[in-house]
């Protein structure tokens, strides 16, 4: 197992309101006209799994990278891989940390991120510590920076991540154990 994927929610009245509400962007849809498929125009994770579907099973939907279409016709022809992107996403383990006792929440979830995404990505590493398996599905996504980092993410591999990050990381880890 391995981290694949780090994102954060904005603070909210009710924090963890906030962290579903994410999830479930990523996760898809559970009832309604489309159910069980989801909608990668408002999740870059959904859209990244799928073009690395259409890429590995070579599979033509014309629509897919229309980020502005978003009509029923296109959605109805979307369906069936979307409804694959969340199988596959729902499969994958998830943890949360929780920033609410910062003063300053929303800094902490961007800081946090930010130093995880450069910590664990492989993006321009002479050294590779944790290689994704020769299986990974990500080798097939669309963006370069996916399949050389080992991530599901476009940005943020590549740089120096701040030593202090582990200091924090540590101490919200400490508060759940």
């Amino acid at each position: 197992m391995r981290v694949v994927r780090m994102t954060i929610a904005s603070p909210a009245a009710d924090p963890l309101s906030a962290l579903w509400n994410r999830l479930r962007q990523h996760r898809g849809t559970v009832s309604g006209k489309f159910a069980g498929g989801g909608n990668h125009r408002i999740s870059d994770f959904r859209h990244y799994v799928g073009s690395a579907l259409l890429n590995r099973d070579s599979i033509d939907c014309s629509s897919w990278e229309k980020t502005g279409l978003s009509n029923t016709a296109a959605r109805k022809k979307e369906h069936r891989l979307e409804t694959e992107i969340s199988r596959i996403i729902n499969t994958m383990p998830f943890l949360w940390i929780s920033t609410d006792r910062s003063s300053k929440p929303a800094q902490l979830n961007q800081f946090i991120k930010r130093n995880a995404v450069a910590l664990l990505s492989n993006y321009q590493r002479k050294f590779i510590y944790d290689p994704p398996s020769p299986h990974w599905l990500g080798h097939y996504c669309c963006e370069p920076a996916v399949r050389i980092s080992g991530l599901w993410h476009s940005r943020g591999g590549g740089v120096p991540y701040n030593l202090r990050f582990l200091d924090y990381l540590e101490k919200l880890t400490r508060l759940i154990v």
